[in-house]
């Protein structure tokens, strides 16, 4: 409860300015609920969410089949990069809407591809988080 407090409070203070980016950039598999919180206390005129700009789901699984196998938790080491998964017209586009004027917020894995923010904040998740999951 009180880091709750204390980060609420935080978020609150966030982007008193009139113009301002608050970018929360995600390790795959945080809860969206994460995602919900931080725009109900920092209230967004805007906002982006990262998975708009990665290619579309079939393409997606495309690129990853050969490193995928039956364990759903662990696979083969994938030794390309992230922004390998995103499309460059899309993301072109995004950045430019991550400087609209008044409160943005930009969310998601990845979300420091689209705009670094003002403020940046990173969201980890510990694996053996995501293992409990399955």
């Amino acid at each position: 409860m009180y880091r709750q407090n204390r980060n609420k409070k935080y978020l609150e203070n966030l982007g008193q300015e009139e113009n301002y980016c608050l970018t929360v950039d995600c390790y795959p598999g945080v809860d969206d609920e994460i995602f919900d919180l931080i725009k109900e206390i920092y209230k967004p005129d805007f906002v982006i969410k990262s998975e708009d700009v990665f290619y579309e789901k079939d393409e997606l699984n495309k690129m990853m089949n050969p490193f995928l196998t039956e364990n759903r938790v662990r696979g083969v080491m994938y030794y390309r990069k992230m922004d390998d998964f995103i499309d460059d017209i899309k993301l072109a586009q995004y950045q430019s809407l991550a400087s609209h004027k008044g409160r943005v917020l930009v969310y998601g894995v990845g979300a420091s591809y689209i705009h670094k923010g003002d403020t940046l904040i990173y969201c980890d998740l510990a694996r053996w988080e995501i293992q409990l999951r399955y």
